[in-house]
């Protein structure tokens, strides 16, 4: 056996030693279900995709959603991809992008959505900007991404809407919104967002897109931000509603 030859099965053997001690150290897993995956380039299992509480709000015009928000402001559509129910999968995938640091499964619903926006049945036009709810400095500096621009530029990647994630400032920095209550959560929002543009936004239709919907105030907030602009259209989009 040559040189070239014994050093070639020894790289071999390094490397299959090596792979399976990664493989061992950091499991390729679900990170809905924790369970093994069957290549690295799944994210989620078959079985948690098949078992994700989809709404279809997005055909809906009129949901329960849309419902719940009905006079809180003006709006041409509100809809969430998923249902978001405690201890759920849902909730195990929301909790890896915004707590483990995992933005690519954002990425990944944001997809999910771009490949479904065609089907949207809008009141007006489609829409011409994808807004994401902006992260305070502080936060951002402490998560080092804005999980709702991640899902904006998973869905900008499969439906090609332009994404304007430094249209919006979040002025105020705030505890997680999980420690308030119903009653704290709508205090908070007052006077939480600013306008950061000259662009004349007559005319278009925004779609705000977030992570998580539950009390509506965040997106009330942001909303408030718009006041004053004529003949602006917008919409809501978030990965759950709860």
């Amino acid at each position: 056996m040559s040189a070239v030859t014994r050093q070639y099965k020894l790289l071999n053997f390094f490397s299959f030693y090596l792979c399976g001690l990664v493989d061992t150290i950091y499991p390729n897993l679900c990170r809905g279900c924790g369970n093994s995956l069957a290549t690295a380039d799944n994210k989620i299992c078959l079985s948690c995709l098949s078992t994700l509480p989809l709404t279809n709000y997005h055909t809906q015009p009129g949901n329960e959603l849309e419902i719940k928000l009905q006079g809180r402001f003006i709006f041409d559509r509100i809809f969430s991809y998923v249902r978001f129910t405690k201890g759920g999968v849902v909730q195990q995938l929301i909790h890896s992008f915004k707590y483990r640091g995992e933005k690519d499964i954002a990425i990944f619903f944001g997809e999910e959505v771009g490949s479904i926006i065609s089907n949207a049945k809008w009141n007006t036009t489609p829409p011409d900007y994808i807004v994401p709810v902006p992260l305070h400095w502080k936060r951002f500096r402490e998560r080092g991404y804005n999980q709702a621009h991640q899902f904006a530029i998973g869905m900008h990647a499969k439906c090609n809407i332009e994404v304007k994630p430094d249209l919006l400032v979040r002025n105020v920095y705030q505890e997680s919104q999980t420690k308030r209550d119903r009653f704290g959560r709508f205090e908070s929002a007052s006077g939480v967002f600013s306008l950061n543009t000259t662009e004349d936004l007559q005319g278009m239709h925004i779609l705000v897109v977030d992570d998580v919907l539950t009390t509506g105030s965040t997106i009330e907030a942001c909303v408030d931000a718009f006041k004053g602009i004529d003949n602006l259209t917008i919409s809501v989009c978030t990965i759950a509603s709860a």
